[in-house]
């Protein structure tokens, strides 16, 4: 770097970006280490995932933009460019060097036209804004499950979706990108496209961050209905597994419609205190349209059986009542008291006259990605660790609804800004909001959602906060994907993740499911449930999401993510966390051995082969870059693409799965 000491190098280059940002007429901010700015920028969603950047920097336009990438490529510094900051693996999003946050990209705006509706949507966004955006406009996009993962990340590395089935992937549904390339250029290219345009705008349905960086997204939109389905929590798993297995079965062998979903998790959680982990299945199901008026063409007939038994069980009356629990909102869970027991009098009989599926609701589709965050949320589901909160009566609720808390604001769109992860208002309002807040004009409103859960006269049960042990981020000093750069060293900060666990996703690929694999899927789940205790283990959640085997009708072809007609796959995706840094190549070593054996019996029962190409937002960081993108021949010909618009490289110097440049002695 110019010959000059690492120190000088960054001490110049750091001076150039906050000189950018000074003059800025677009808004954009320096944060240097340890400000507010600078914490925010950098955090991701676990600590793992989080690293100690030299400084941060919030661009707030595209001209901005393309000057910060120049100076980091004049400098040959590694940098890495955040979204949401959703990304489980390390250095991805995350670097030692210069983060950037596409935080001010976060402008969505609706747009009418005769081809079609669109929504444009800036790269800084998080899925939640975009669906509570288009549903003012009653449309819907292919996007996230969860609303708190970021628009960019999703998106550019291929876009798995509870609509998929229905409508293909993310990549499928995008009509543009706008793109700074890291030789300053700013363009806009688009499915009308023709000649390099048109290669550029295929190399980034799926390429990821390997040819500049996107800074906005415009999406297709289709016409949005209300939804119908629910969010369920099976507890006692080892009693109910047989039965959610048969479940899982009966959905993909009997159910036709490319609009109702399942997305299972066989889910073992360990929290502090506790010897051995819980066990709990929990199931994702959706009808991407309203409830059927025939009550034989209602979807999820096996599920709403579980729900129905548990919560007209009356095999134990002595014993615990351990119904399944139902998500209301992002925080709780309803079930109905015990019948005829101290927790409540309603009996049996009028459970069942109340409703012909309890747990189940027509709700809209942004409500339904709402519940979707459960799955992964480290919290206990013990009924021993909940506690029941007494509804009021419809009457009463109906008043409540109307209620405010003590500082004039309405409770509900407080709670809507939380569950849309609105992380940074987290300490504002544990230490200026929860006092002032009036629990019994919260709760009261919750009485009449619950109503369409199968009674107005149900317990709430509250899973019990769980705190988490504080632990320092990883300081091994490392360049972004291996590269090189000045990497001068730092203090650690506590709790940089939103979740201050370490952890990763993975995958492996199938085609559909039988009997033999999802059991394996289960299998593989508890098996690595019984190294939690010693291994500082929290959370082992295997899934099975079968997908419509119409899922890629819609793609077209020269996608960077190979996905053609006729061939559908899909993510089999594992997620483990742990506490200890020290743990950290232990349960690696276990999500490969446990997404082996599971690969293993998906190839002996035809549900998969060795060739297809591994999802890039859920692979570990060992996955070949070939392996991704399909091969050889797929690497060489958006390498070629690369070289145009990257002919320095410097997007190796970011994190990722890196597509190479062609040699420079090649034809």
């Amino acid at each position: 770097m110019n010959g000059n000491s690492q120190t000088e190098d960054y001490e110049n280059l750091m001076a150039e970006l906050e000189l950018i940002c000074d003059e800025s007429k677009q808004g954009s901010s320096f944060y240097d280490f340890m400000s507010a700015g600078y914490k925010e920028s950098s955090r991701h969603f676990l600590t793992s995932s989080s690293d100690l950047a030299v400084a941060a920097i919030q661009p707030g336009g595209e001209e901005d933009l393309a000057e910060i990438l120049q100076v980091i490529g004049k400098y040959k510094a590694p940098f890495a460019v955040k979204s949401g900051g959703h990304s489980m693996t390390p250095a991805f999003s995350s670097t030692r060097g210069i983060q950037i946050s596409m935080t001010r990209f976060d402008k969505i705006k609706y747009e009418e036209s005769e081809s079609g509706n669109l929504l444009h949507v800036g790269a800084g966004c998080l899925w939640g804004a975009v669906y509570r955006k288009a549903a003012r406009h009653n449309v819907g996009v292919v996007g996230g499950v969860e609303p708190g993962v970021g628009v960019g990340g999703l998106l550019l590395g291929g876009g798995y979706s509870l609509k998929s089935s229905r409508l293909g992937l993310g990549i499928d549904n995008i009509q543009a990108f706008r793109i700074v390339t890291p030789k300053g250029l700013i363009l806009e290219v688009s499915d009308k496209s023709t000649g390099e345009d048109k290669e550029l705008f295929n190399a980034l349905r799926g390429g990821a961050n390997n040819f500049g960086i996107v800074t906005r997204f415009t999406l297709k939109t289709h016409p949005q209905t209300m939804t119908y389905g629910a969010k369920l929590m099976i507890p006692s798993g080892e009693d109910r597994e047989q039965e959610v297995k048969q479940a899982i079965m009966d959905h993909i062998t009997n159910e036709k419609r490319n609009t109702a979903v399942i997305e299972i998790g066989f889910r073992h959680v360990l929290t502090p205190g506790n010897t051995a982990p819980e066990y709990t299945i929990s199931a994702n199901c959706v009808l991407d349209a309203p409830k059927p008026k025939d009550e034989s063409e209602v979807p999820f007939a096996a599920f709403r059986k579980i729900v129905g038994d548990s919560w007209n069980d009356s095999s134990n009356p002595g014993g615990p009542w351990n119904p399944v629990l139902a998500a209301v909102n992002t925080q709780c869970f309803g079930a109905p008291p015990k019948a005829g027991g101290a927790e409540g009098t309603l009996a049996s009989s009028q459970l069942v006259e109340r409703s012909s599926d309890p747990g189940f609701r027509e709700m809209t589709f942004r409500e339904m990605h709402l519940l979707s965050d459960h799955t992964y949320n480290v919290a206990s589901f013990r009924r021993g660790e909940l506690y029941p909160v007494k509804m009021e009566s419809e009457a009463s609720a109906s008043q409540a609804q109307a209620s405010k808390n003590e500082t004039g604001a309405d409770v509900d769109d407080l709670a809507t800004l939380l569950e849309e992860g609105v992380s940074l208002l987290s300490d504002f309002v544990t230490e200026a909001i929860l006092p002032l807040i009036d629990y019994e004009g919260i709760f009261k409103p919750i009485a009449e959602v619950l109503v369409d859960l199968g009674t107005s006269d149900l317990a709430l049960f509250v899973p019990s906060v769980q705190t988490q042990s504080a632990m320092p981020v990883q300081q091994t000093p490392r360049g972004a994907n291996g590269s090189g750069g000045p990497q001068p060293p730092l203090p650690p900060i506590d709790n940089l993740g939103e979740t201050n666990l370490r952890g990763r996703f993975a995958c492996i690929m199938v085609s559909n499911y039988t009997e033999a694999l999802v059991a394996e899927v289960a299998r593989q789940a508890k098996r690595a449930s019984k190294l939690m205790a010693q291994n500082s283990g929290r959370l082992v959640v295997i899934e099975v999401w079968p997908f419509h085997p119409s899922i890629f009708d819609l793609s077209q072809p020269d996608a960077a993510w190979p996905h053609k007609p006729g061939d559908p796959y899909s993510p089999l995706i594992a997620s483990f966390r742990w506490e200890r840094p020290a743990d950290d190549e232990f349960w690696l070593k276990e999500m490969n051995r446990s997404l082996d054996a599971i690969l293993a019996v998906a190839v002996r029962e035809g549900c998969a082969r060795t060739d297809m190409p591994r999802y890039l937002n859920t692979s570990l960081e060992t996955v070949p870059v070939g392996m991704i993108y399909g091969g050889k021949a797929q690497l060489e010909r958006l390498g070629k693409v690369r070289a145009r618009y990257d002919p320095d490289d410097v997007m190796s110097r970011t994190g990722g799965f890196k597509i190479p440049l062609p040699e420079k002695n090649s034809a």
